[in-house]
């Protein structure tokens, strides 16, 4: 369809009502929990299985845990668009809980030198005990990126629910949620 200047307006977005014979793919990038230095590794492997798989007769979305509309593409059968949503992922990952912790503790031992002015300083049980108890700084955005993963991709499933008739994939690129969902009681932000 030609354009206001008479340029050709290529088809975009398509409505998963209308009817197809193609597959319907999601494609939840997980930019919460993957680090900055390994978004090229994610981008290059969804943009593989769109240049590989992707029928010309498929529909396939964007969508990042973050939330980032403006970066995600909704759902289109165009791979310029799909590749491009794709090209603009950034991994956003926190550092590791460990090396947070680690970087408390550190702080600590190091303000205790000065103050005691041991060199170096003594190592006990205690000290190791309460190395080990050090909270993670981070620990309460850490729950809400987790939450706001499993909810992308719970409201990701919902949406498709609905879609019937058409088979339907959601690919969850991810380096994994950091963020232990099996220990509830060690952590302060379990119950946000």
């Amino acid at each position: 369809a030609p354009g206001p200047n008479g340029e050709l307006i290529e088809p975009d977005v398509r409505a998963a009502t209308r009817t197809f014979d193609g597959s319907l793919y999601i494609f939840l990038l997980d930019d919460l929990h993957t680090e900055f230095r390994r978004s090229n590794q994610v981008r290059e492997a969804a943009r593989r299985f769109v240049q590989q798989y992707l029928d010309a007769n498929d529909l396939a979305a964007v969508v990042y845990t973050s939330g980032r509309r403006e970066s995600g593409q909704e759902l289109t059968g165009n791979r310029r668009l799909l590749l491009a949503a794709i090209d603009r992922f950034q991994g956003q990952k926190l550092p590791s809980a460990g090396l947070e912790r680690l970087a408390v503790h550190l702080r600590d031992v190091d303000n205790n030198t000065i103050l005691a002015d041991e060199t170096p300083p003594v190592r006990s049980q205690e000290g190791l005990q309460r190395a080990r108890d050090i909270a993670d700084p981070l620990d309460s955005e850490r729950a809400a990126n987790a939450r706001r993963a499993l909810e992308a991709i719970s409201g990701v499933a919902s949406w498709t629910a609905d879609i019937q008739g058409r088979r339907k994939a959601l690919l969850f690129f991810s380096e994994g949620l950091d963020y232990d969902v099996y220990d509830p009681f060690r952590s302060s932000a379990s119950s946000l």
